[in-house]
């Protein structure tokens, strides 16, 4: 099921999108559940972190879509946002709060199965667990609940939003490499393997996570580390989730 947020007070804009949306769910078999707020300050105030993409209205009366996206940006980093506009050059600007991509209005149904099909992936992705062993039994994971994972001395170390596991476990760095590589983590040093989908900026030798949180990019794993960024970006279309 796929969670949709559309933020929009344009009554005409909404019935199409919600009627594009419908159509793509029904010749894509992708289940989706729309729920449709037409101010920013409603949407804000009910906002709960369970949406997997949001259609946001540049050009709201009163809290405007970019201050939206802001203030989502402050508590959720993963969820995709898709500006909708009328005028092109507000929507580029939406990029610097790590939106997904943007649509001139009104909505080319042909672009957005394109965009709807990039977050299908990435939901069911998001879906994928892992396992591992710790001291007092097995821990599974959602893998998009890993920030990064760290090799300190023998042990290894999920960080998540809400805790730091220590494994329990003489597993590689390489072999977790191998496994969850295809699912967008890369290793920026031999002892940092970072879920992309938290990485908010890179500045010469440093990753900037979501949280302000600082590692290093190791020398001879910039040009890898960069190639993966950028192939991430790519996947999903626009500015990393």
């Amino acid at each position: 099921m796929i969670e949709i947020a559309l933020v929009e007070d344009n009554p005409n804009d909404r019935d199409n999108l919600i009627k594009a949306l419908d159509r793509f769910s029904k010749e894509e078999n992708e289940p989706i559940h729309i729920t449709h707020f037409s101010t920013g300050e409603e949407f804000i105030a009910k906002f709960k972190a369970i949406y997997n993409v949001i259609f946001l209205d540049i050009e709201l009366g009163g809290m405007n879509g970019m201050s939206i996206a802001q203030s989502i940006r402050k508590v959720d980093n993963s969820v995709f946002i898709i500006f909708c506009t009328n005028i092109a050059a507000l929507a580029i600007k939406g990029y610097e709060y790590n939106a997904l991509d943007y649509f001139i209005k009104p909505v080319s149904y042909e672009d957005l199965v394109l965009r709807m099909k990039k977050v299908a992936r990435s939901v069911k992705d998001s879906q994928r667990k892992i396992s591992f062993p710790i001291e007092d039994g097995i821990q599974v994971l959602l893998v998009n609940e890993i920030i990064y994972i760290e090799s300190f001395g023998h042990d290894t170390i999920y960080h998540t939003k809400d805790k730091n596991i220590k494994a329990k476990e003489r597993r590689s760095m390489k072999s977790i490499e191998d496994e969850l590589g295809p699912l967008g983590f890369s290793r920026c040093n031999v002892s940092y393997l970072i879920n992309l989908r938290y990485l908010d900026s890179i500045k010469n030798n440093d990753v900037i996570l979501y949280d302000g949180e600082t590692l290093s990019i190791s020398r001879n794993r910039k040009k890898d580390f960069l190639n993966d960024f950028f192939a991430h970006l790519n996947r999903n279309g626009g500015i990393s989730q």
